[in-house]
This record gives C-alpha cells, sequence and structure tokens, in this order.
C-alpha cells in the first residue's frame, strides 16, 4: 500500500488547515497557537504572536540540532531569534525558502512591535506570502497566512517537535497533509 496521494484526492486549503489544527490541540504547543486566535483580528498582535510560536519552534530545533545548544539558549544577547535562524539554515535544518519566510516574519514582527502607528501593508504581506504561495495573501488572510507558515515549519520537523511536545491524536500525521504544499529546494 502506498502514502502517496493522487491530486484528486488533495483536500482544499481550508479542509487542511482545519484538520491539521486538530493534531495540535493535543499537543503542548495549542497554548502558543491557541494564542493566534485569541489576536486574529488585530494584525499588529497576531504578527507578534505567530513569530513567539516561530520562536518557541526554533529553540526546539536548536536544542535538537546543535551541539552548543545551551550556550545558545543561554545568551539570548549573542544569539537572537535571527541568529538562530541563520544557524539552522547553515546547518541545513532548514531550507533556503523556510529562511526567508521565517527571517521575513521576524522582520515584520520587529516593526509590530517597535513602530508606534504600525500597519501591515501589501508589500509586507507579499514578503511574507512568498515562501508558501506563488501569489500574496491579501492582509485580511493574515490569520491564515500565519497559520500556514506555522504548520509548514511543523510538517518539516514533526517528529522532533511531537517528542518535544507530545503526540497527536491516533492516526493524524500532520507532515503527511503539507507535502504537497512544500517546495524543498
Amino acid at each position: 500500500m502506498s502514502d502517496k496521494i493522487k491530486p484528486e484526492e488533495l483536500p482544499s486549503l481550508e479542509a487542511l488547515l482545519d484538520h491539521i489544527s486538530i493534531a495540535f490541540r493535543h499537543a503542548t504547543i495549542l497554548k502558543s497557537i491557541g494564542d493566534l486566535t485569541d489576536v486574529k483580528n488585530n494584525n499588529r498582535h497576531l504578527v507578534i504572536a505567530a513569530n513567539a510560536v516561530i520562536e518557541l519552534l526554533v529553540t526546539t530545533l536548536v536544542k535538537h540540532h546543535c551541539q552548543n545548544a545551551k550556550s545558545i539558549l543561554e545568551n539570548r544577547m549573542a544569539y537572537s531569534h535571527a541568529v538562530k535562524l541563520l544557524i539552522l539554515n547553515e546547518l541545513k535544518v532548514i531550507n533556503k525558502k523556510m529562511y526567508g519566510t521565517l527571517k521575513e516574519l521576524n522582520r515584520v514582527r520587529n516593526d509590530a512591535a517597535h513602530t508606534a502607528f504600525y500597519r501591515i501593508g501589501d508589500s509586507d504581506m507579499a514578503s511574507l506570502s512568498a515562501g508558501v504561495s506563488k501569489r500574496p495573501f491579501p492582509t485580511d488572510q493574515l490569520f491564515d497566512l500565519c497559520r500556514m507558515i506555522i504548520f509548514m515549519l511543523w510538517s518539516h520537523h514533526d517528529k522532533i517537535f511531537h517528542k518535544e511536545f507530545g503526540d497527536p491524536p491516533e492516526g493524524i500525521r500532520t507532515g503527511f497533509f503539507l507535502q504537497p504544499f512544500v517546495e524543498v529546494d
């Protein structure tokens, strides 16, 4: 029996995201992901919360892949989130496309956190969307875009994250569902 999905069997994006979110209900990380729902109508807070989830996942990858993880994680001034992303990219833990997307999310997060009257613009949405979609998400779909970025990172490293945060319910394999949407370089 083959695990390959036939194109006509692929679910819609909405069904995909709904189904995958079931897997996270049983994981410790749900609280962080749940925070996204609480702020989904406030783009400033949404970008900050989404980047916080990504930072949690990136920290987990650093723990798993870096020989000097303890030193990296203890020295936050020397090893910022941006530096951790660069390290993971250099180690080929995250590919170039994912690195660019996560780096861009971090830039937008910094703008949102440090700009008095911040509004996410079309250019921000285009740069955030570039790693996950051939066309930009509109600003009213920032919540969906943030979830997609998180789920794409999760799907590439689901075994590590399941070990760290807990397994999904029986029969749900998060990495399996996003494979057709992820381009690996």
